[in-house]
C-alpha cells in the first residue's frame, strides 16, 4: 500500500502522522497546500518503492504556486529508485504534507524474524538511511527485539527500546504508545512488514511518522 494509506492506518492505533491530504491533479495539491495552512510543505511522490527522495520524488515548497509547479512536474514522471528498476514506476498521485521542524530522526519497525516465527521489533537511533545498508555497514546501530505475537509487545522490551534510541521522559514515554500502536497494527493486520522510517522529534517535543510503510502477509488475505 502507499505511504498515505499505511499512515491512516497507523492513526488507527494511535501512531501520530504527519497531516497531508492526497493530490492527483495540480489544483488539487495547491488546494491541499492551502488547507494545511502553514508556509512549508512537502510534496512526495505516492509509488510503492523507497529511495524516493534521491529519485526527486520529495520535493519542499513554499507556497501555492510552487506546490502546483512542482506536483505538476512530478505527476506522471517516470520515478527511478534502486528499488523500481531502470524503467521506474509512473507517479499518480501525490501526497502534500505538513512541513515539521526535526531534531532528530529514528527507525523503527517490526517484521517476521522466519527462525522463530514470531514478529521482531527493529530500533535504531539512526533514522532516515537504507536500513540493509546500514545493518551491513553498522550492525550494532540497530536493537533487535522479538516478540510473541499472541502476548503483544511487553511493557519492558518498549522500555529498552526507547533507551536504546536515547529517548527520556515524555519522549520515552510517547515512543511506548507508538511502538505497542505498531505492534498491535502489525498483528491485527497481518503484516509482513509495518516500518516508520523515518520517525522523527521535533522542535515541540512529538514523536512523529514522517514516513510509513506496510506489507501484509499473502496467505492471510
Amino acid at each position: 500500500i502507499h505511504e498515505y494509506q499505511a499512515k491512516e492506518l497507523l492513526e488507527r492505533y494511535g501512531v501520530r502522522t504527519q497531516s497531508g491530504h492526497l493530490a492527483q491533479t495540480p489544483s488539487q495539491a495547491g488546494e491541499a497546500y492551502t488547507r494545511l495552512g502553514g508556509e512549508l510543505a512537502v510534496i512526495k511522490a505516492q509509488v510503492h518503492a523507497g529511495g524516493r527522495g534521491k529519485g526527486g520524488g520529495v520535493k519542499l515548497v513554499k507556497s501555492r504556486n510552487e506546490a502546483e509547479s512542482v506536483s505538476d512536474s512530478m505527476l506522471g514522471m517516470n520515478l527511478v529508485t534502486h528499488q523500481t528498476g531502470p524503467d521506474g514506476v509512473e507517479v499518480q498521485k501525490v501526497f502534500v504534507a505538513e512541513g515539521l521542524d526535526l531534531e532528530a530522526e529514528y527507525y523503527v519497525a517490526i517484521a517476521m524474524d522466519r527462525a522463530s516465527g514470531n514478529p521482531v521489533l527493529m530500533v535504531s537511533p539512526e533514522g532516515g538511511v537504507d536500513i540493509e545498508a546500514l545493518a551491513d555497514e553498522n550492525p550494532e546501530a540497530i536493537l533487535r527485539l522479538g516478540f510473541s505475537a499472541s502476548r503483544g509487545l511487553p511493557d519492558h522490551q518498549a522500555r529498552r527500546a526507547a533507551f536504546f534510541l536515547g529517548l527520556s521522559g515524555d519522549a520515552a514515554k510517547q515512543v511506548g504508545v507508538i511502538l505497542h500502536g505498531l505492534a498491535s497494527a502489525w498483528v491485527e493486520l497481518d503484516c509482513e512488514l509495518a516500518e516508520i522510517n523515518p520517525l522523527v522529534l521535533t522542535s515541540q517535543g512529538e514523536l512523529v511518522a514522517l514516513d510509513a510503510k506496510m506489507s501484509f502477509d499473502g496467505n492471510a488475505l
